[in-house]
């Protein structure tokens, strides 16, 4: 398992329109029906674009703490 539906269309909420992935089988997996980058703002970034940021960040920075170690 470990995927999950987890948001709903925001007319009616009877249509499912976004699916994760445990973070124990992938460190970001999210997936969209809809387009979140039309809500997306330089001062006010849509959800599904920060969380990929900040992802990225974490998984860099241990990529490099582990280079470092070796």
């Amino acid at each position: 398992g470990g995927l999950r539906f987890v948001g709903k269309d925001a007319d009616k909420g009877d249509r499912m329109e976004v699916i994760e992935l445990s973070e124990a089988i992938h460190p970001y997996f999210v997936a969209t029906q809809y387009h979140p980058e039309f809500n997306s703002r330089h001062t006010r970034p849509s959800p599904p674009f920060l969380g990929l940021l900040q992802a990225a960040k974490v998984t860099a920075s241990a990529a490099v703490e582990a280079a470092a170690a070796a």
